[in-house]
């Protein structure tokens, strides 16, 4: 049995499809009320609980042989922050982890964390990877360069606004990921025996400008009007502390984009391959399978008329039989 968490996200859900493709038995923690209908179709158990509530992942962790940890916190709020979720709500499923026998965990942290502790974002992905590391848990952390879904979303804001900002000069270079080939790097990751107890810094054989990343995003996504362009200095550098005091939840978020657009999160070409064994799609390749996607919907208020079943279980999918092939990407629209 393979544990997932954050498998109703852009990654995990990718997770989720290349385990059961390969025929894995799949649990999947999944958080009430989120969008986790699509799973009744591809046979994967799921069991509700949170990275916030321990006693829900020890009962997750029962039973469990490995472990894909792959949760990403966009934006914080006031209930779900770095803190409580990012560095505290790892530590206790390390800790579920151990106490049940699991015997490898795969954890999906971040290029860089270790490097940027200006970053509240990155520090807690730091502080994760270090509790992995001494729990003495068999482990593979996997730490990607940007995603090329990072870049669709951008270009799709800048198809709507005729701007993409940028914290920085965005000169810095990028090697892109497609979320296909990340999650299957993630699967692999259980049974290499070469990876056990390492890092491994993940990203494409592409190595582009975070500006050029995001002018070829923009061109892709067929918003020729648009064009990156420099945030106001409030919301980088000297004026993110002010900000901090304000509304240090959209300043975490600020300083982890800083990140994006000035540091070097770039990987040597072939060394995906050399892990892995296969050759990751181009960066234009991955940007156009993640523009085609539809965008999943964020905001309850997006979510609520999707629901069949409007509850604390709410499920906005009728359960029916379909080939895994066939699985929408994400929430479909209800029936």
């Amino acid at each position: 049995m393979v544990l997932v968490i954050g498998a109703t996200g852009d990654l995990g859900s990718q997770v989720v499809r290349g385990l059961r493709a390969a025929g894995a038995p799949v649990r999947c923690l999944v958080r009430q009320g989120s969008a986790y209908f699509w799973l009744n179709d591809t046979g994967a158990d799921y069991f509700f609980g949170d990275l916030r509530e321990p006693d829900t992942l020890r009962r997750a962790c029962a039973g469990v042989r490995h472990v894909i940890a792959c949760a990403g916190l966009r934006t914080e709020g006031r209930r779900s922050h770095h803190d409580n979720v990012t560095r505290a709500g790892h530590h206790a499923l390390w800790r579920a982890a151990r106490t049940a026998g699991v015997q490898r965990v795969v954890f999906v942290s971040c290029l860089g964390a270790e490097r940027f502790h200006g970053s509240p974002a990155h520090r807690a992905r730091a502080d994760a990877e270090d509790s992995l590391r001494a729990s003495g848990l068999e482990h593979v952390i996997l730490r990607p360069s940007l995603f090329a879904t990072t870049f669709a979303l951008a270009a799709r804001y800048g198809a709507e606004n005729g701007w993409v900002p940028m914290l920085g000069k965005g000169d810095n270079p990028v090697s892109p990921i497609g979320v296909a080939d990340l999650a299957l790097a993630a699967v692999a990751s259980l049974d290499l025996p070469a990876l056990r107890d390492r890092s491994i810094d993940v990203g494409g054989d592409e190595s582009l400008g975070y500006r050029e990343a995001l002018e070829r995003a923009l061109q892709a996504a067929g918003a020729l009007g648009a064009s990156p362009a420099q945030a106001p200095a409030m919301l980088r550098g000297a004026g993110l502390p002010l900000l901090g005091r304000l509304q240090p939840r959209w300043a975490t978020r600020l300083r982890e984009l800083e990140v994006h657009a000035n540091q070097d999160l770039s990987v040597p070409a072939g060394s995906f391959t050399a892990a892995f064994g296969w050759a990751p799609q181009p960066y234009q390749v991955a940007l156009e399978a993640a523009l085609a996607a539809p965008p999943r919907p964020e905001d309850i208020l997006e979510i609520y008329p999707l629901m069949q079943h409007r509850g604390p279980q709410a499920t906005a999918y009728e359960p029916g039989v379909m080939p895994l092939d066939q699985l929408p990407e994400g929430p479909p629209t209800a029936r």
